[in-house]
């Protein structure tokens, strides 16, 4: 397959690099040959176009009359958008791919301009994010209209007692389905069957759901058993409910009003005023007015100073009062503060940072209903509106031990570092790992060599690039538009994906994928029910079949060569 690809930031330079490694014939278009970034495929590739991928004669020196898809990755939307009708107009048939920024663009760009893929790297993202948060073996969760799957990976080394313990024994004691057993130096084979066993070394892709609690697997004197946390995490964690007046404002409010009531006694019975004279007295008094149409000049000598005190308390409580509603009315603009300090968490996730990809994955947390508390530093972030009484807010730096702590760090499941800073991200880990031990940590990191060092030595349980996860994404959604999940095992990138049964397989069986294809199905949706697919399982027409294969053999069969 030949690809041109027009823009190098980190996502197109990363697409560039896996085509390249997958053998793919890959073509640059880029306005600066001498860019930096260039060095990580300069020895890989020889096939550089510089110029503006808007000029006809650029893209015809690209060959864009022989390529099969065009990926249009610069970091301007309406760029791209012109760069997709200028590679129409030469070759109305060629798949184009594109990127943008703002999401509510994609059918607008998909069906006005005639774009094959359009690609929000923040929607990508979020849900293998999430994931992560649930739990650190979790790669995606798969919406399903039933029930909500979890896919997921474990390192066999981490659990010496599944060692020799064949799949099928698995199956049945955890009741998960194990989707593969990938083994140490072993090409590809989906080699989980029930009678094998598994091996030090390898590791598992299972598929479990929430009904039944499949989390991480542990040993204990009890013997082997999984925690059963999902359901606890989902729980309904309504933060706003009752909540009107902060009690701060309240009991300022009632002083001042028992300030009121008890001086209007007095300077009714004492100064002989009427009702409301003495009232209007004691509020100019309370407010530092005083008109002079009422004194105290020939009132008895403790009157005096009542009325001194009365002016000073009247002071410091209205100033109290508009301080504190001043407060609250900032708060509620900056997206709906909550009192933390009233509230107790447990088992909750923390996520520092709601940049566009921190703000996807707190509003998919709030919508699973997973308690979340967020930590923001910057309290004129755009993204701070986008949480407006829909999660507790706290403004503050999240490195710091201090708001960790006001944000119920020793009690949470989960801490997320989302900040646009890999050294922050990993000081918030760290710190957060030094409060609680006991934290499920999840990690953004941009650098790729940070990442390959952070999980082992920061001892962070998930290290997520956006960028690692957007591309096997990118590339297996070329070939098909209905990619689940996709990811890399044993350097080679694999992808769950779900296609309407095509007439050629009906009433064909699990058998019959795997050996003509190579593809290895796992569930069907059949009837608005989803079903694990067995042996015994036969495909129908309007069958939605979930599938989990490589790339190649993906692509082999969208092309067909299979």
């Amino acid at each position: 397959m030949k690809y041109i690809i027009c823009g190098l930031d980190r996502i197109g330079l990363m697409v560039a690099k896996a085509l390249i490694d997958l053998k793919e014939d890959v073509t640059i278009i880029t306005k600066n040959k001498d860019e930096s970034d260039l060095f990580v495929i300069r020895d890989s590739i020889s096939n550089y176009i510089e110029g503006d991928a808007r000029s006809r004669e650029i893209l015809k020196l690209a060959g864009i009359d022989h390529a099969d898809y065009f990926l249009i990755f610069t970091n301007n939307e309406n760029r791209n958008i012109e760069i997709n009708c200028r590679a129409k107009e030469i070759r109305p048939d060629i798949k184009t791919a594109l990127l943008i920024k703002n999401v509510s663009y994609a059918k607008i760009i998909e069906q006005g301009f005639d774009a094959n893929c359009v690609f929000h790297i923040p929607s990508i993202v979020t849900l293998p994010i999430v994931s992560a948060c649930i739990n650190k073996n979790i790669l995606h969760t798969i919406k399903t209209r039933e029930n909500d799957y979890f896919l997921g990976s474990i390192d066999c080394d981490e659990h010496p007692y599944l060692f020799n313990k064949t799949i099928g024994e698995i199956e049945n004691t955890y009741h998960v389905k194990i989707i593969n057993h990938f083994k140490p130096g072993e090409e590809f084979s989906y080699s989980s069957t029930s009678n094998n066993n598994v091996v030090m070394g390898g590791s598992l892709l299972y598929l479990a759901t929430e009904e039944l609690n499949f989390n991480n697997i542990h040993e204990n004197k009890a013997g082997i058993h999984f925690d059963q946390m999902i359901s606890e995490t989902t729980r309904r964690f309504d933060f706003f409910k009752g909540l009107v007046i902060p009690a701060g404002i309240r009991r300022v409010i009632a002083l001042y009003a028992i300030l009121i009531l008890l001086s209007t006694i007095i300077f009714k019975i004492y100064l002989g005023l009427s009702v409301i004279n003495a009232v209007y007295f004691v509020i100019t008094t309370t407010s530092t007015v005083g008109y002079g149409d009422f004194n105290l000049q020939n009132a008895p000598f403790w009157m005096k100073i009542y009325g001194c005190v009365i002016m000073l308390a009247g002071a410091a409580l209205l100033a109290t009062l508009f301080s504190a509603i001043t407060d609250n009315i900032i708060s509620k603009r900056l997206g709906g503060y909550v009192n933390l300090y009233n509230k107790k968490f447990k088992d909750h996730v923390i996520v520092a940072g709601i940049g566009s990809i921190g703000l996807g994955v707190v509003k998919k947390l709030h919508q699973m209903r997973i308690k979340t508390i967020v930590i923001e530093k910057n309290p004129d972030s755009p993204n701070i509106a986008g949480l407006r009484n829909t999660l507790p807010l706290l403004l503050g730096d999240a490195s710091e031990a201090k708001v960790l702590l006001k944000a119920g760090i020793k009690e949470a499941k989960t801490l997320v570092a989302l900040i646009d800073d890999d050294l922050n991200n990993i000081n918030i880990i760290l710190k957060g790992n030094s409060l609680n031990s006991q934290l499920n940590t999840v990690a953004r990191i941009f650098s790729n060599e940070l990442n390959k060092k952070a999980k082992d030595t920061f001892h962070i349980d998930n290290v997520i690039s956006a960028a690692s996860i957007a591309v096997p994404h990118i590339i297996c959604s070329l070939i098909h538009k209905h990619i689940i999940w996709a990811g890399y095992f044993d350097n080679n990138i694999y992808a769950f994906f779900k296609l309407e049964s095509p007439q050629h397989l009906f009433n064909k069986n699990k058998n019959h994928l795997l050996e003509t294809f190579g593809l290895h199905p796992v569930l069907i949706e059949r009837n608005g029910s989803v079903l694990p697919v067995d042996n015994e399982t036969t495909f129908i027409e309007q069958d939605q079949i979930f599938i989990f294969s490589e790339y190649q053999t993906i692509k082999n069969f969208f092309n067909g060569k299979s």
